[in-house]
């Protein structure tokens, strides 16, 4: 069993944070208003973009991180996986 950060460890706070999203909207009573087929057109594309988002917000990170942090204080660079598990815990505690 590995200690690093997976893909689907990723995956999975997406999914959470998608789950949240989606509930928040269903129970904020503006579901009623939107057309269903609206619906599934603006959360495709909600997700494309929040995925795009969170890409470029990662690679950013990840430079800062390696750039910076790292040789400041000594600490090891992150990877690719890591930095985005930071943005998405960030995202969760901030909900």
């Amino acid at each position: 069993m590995s200690d690093r950060i997976t893909l689907g460890f990723n995956v999975l706070m997406i999914a959470y944070l998608s789950a949240l999203g989606f509930f928040k909207f269903a129970f904020s009573g503006s579901i009623r208003t939107v057309p269903f087929e609206g619906l599934i057109l603006t959360t495709l594309l909600d997700l494309v973009r929040y995925l795009v988002v969170l890409v470029i917000s990662t690679w950013f990170l990840r430079e800062f991180w390696f750039r910076l942090v790292s040789p400041m204080f000594r600490i090891r660079p992150v990877e690719f996986q890591e930095a985005m598990a930071i943005l998405l815990m960030l995202a969760v505690v901030s909900r």
